[in-house]
């Protein structure tokens, strides 16, 4: 792993690197050795995205319509886990410059990297950072670990403020798709009726989902748009076939969106049909999905003719 991922001269020799923190330490080795003077830059996201008051303080605060856009689609998606990017600066044109993989001129307001890319660190070289006693540590022994923070990641938001007044002269026209407020069910999926690739997807989903709801809306190069519709939207359905009892359904958890740019990008929401009314469930009879909507402004709808269909023998 030393080789692969920390020793530069290794990486060169091997034609092997790994995540960003390698590359970085590959593209410096380099760079240098064709006299170019380079240095490594630690970035994090502006919050740590697994807590949403952190998320709801920062685009409060922003005012700047395509600004605070950018920076909303650009959150990273950490699903409770760690967040963080490593790049470098080039000394080039008599200036530090920042070097993103192989964009040189890296913006710090970023939809594909974190939003804001929030600079915490510069080195020439990962010795001289404490990794294993601050971060390493933090990761390895979370939650136990103290300072105690809002979660794994080594980091938090206290306060956020922007200087974009109200006598501002610069234009700020409306933002159409910042977040998804309303979505539509086109098609429903049972567990073991998913298409590919969806199925690959489907062998990791932990939530016990009995089937998936599409949605046909989708923003691109927004990481955390289900997550924010599932955090404001209702989370129950009612199922009705005719001749049949209702059945009552809850989202599961599970949310999935496919960004492949090779096909068509989908988004799926899982859902479990409540424990009590799983015997009443009937085989091969279509289900009308009906939403319990418990907001005016996070709204789910269903296309005309959408309905669940349970394969026979389902039980």
């Amino acid at each position: 792993m030393f080789d692969q991922e920390v020793l530069g001269r290794s990486m060169f020799y091997n034609r092997v690197h790994g995540s960003c923190t390698s590359t970085a330490v590959y593209i410096a080795t380099v760079l240098r050795a064709l006299g170019i003077p380079t240095r490594i830059v630690f970035c994090i996201p502006p919050l740590d995205s697994n807590d949403r008051r952190q998320r709801e303080m920062l685009l409060s605060n922003i005012h700047h319509n395509r600004v605070r856009t950018t920076i909303h689609h650009g959150l990273a998606d950490s699903h409770g886990n760690f967040s963080n990017h490593l790049f470098n600066e080039v000394f080039v044109g008599s200036r530090w410059v920042r070097l993103n993989y192989d964009v040189l001129g890296q913006d710090i307001v970023d939809d594909h990297f974190f939003g804001l890319l929030t600079h915490i660190l510069t080195t020439d070289s990962l010795t001289h950072v404490p990794l294993a006693e601050t971060w390493g540590r933090r990761y390895a022994t979370y939650p136990d670990v103290s300072p105690k923070l809002s979660s794994i990641n080594p980091y938090r938001l206290l306060k956020v403020a922007d200087h974009f007044g109200a006598y501002s002269h610069i234009d700020n026209p409306e933002v159409e798709n910042e977040e998804l407020r309303k979505v539509t069910v086109n098609e429903t999926y049972w567990r073991d009726a998913l298409p590919p690739p969806m199925q690959v997807r489907h062998s990791r989903d932990p939530s016990g989902s009995d089937f998936y709801f599409s949605i046909q809306e989708y923003i691109p190069n927004f990481r955390l748009q289900l997550v924010e519709f599932y955090e404001h939207a209702g989370h129950h359905f009612v199922l009705a076939s005719p001749g049949q009892p209702e059945l009552k359904a809850t989202l599961s958890g599970m949310k999935i969106t496919d960004f492949d740019p090779s096909r068509r990008p989908y988004q799926l929401f899982g859902v479990r049909i409540d424990p009590e009314y799983r015997q009443l469930l009937a085989p091969g009879v279509d289900y009308a999905i009906r939403p319990i909507n418990t907001s005016e402004t996070y709204v789910w709808s269903v296309k005309d003719r959408v309905a669940l269909r349970v394969p026979p023998l389902s039980r």
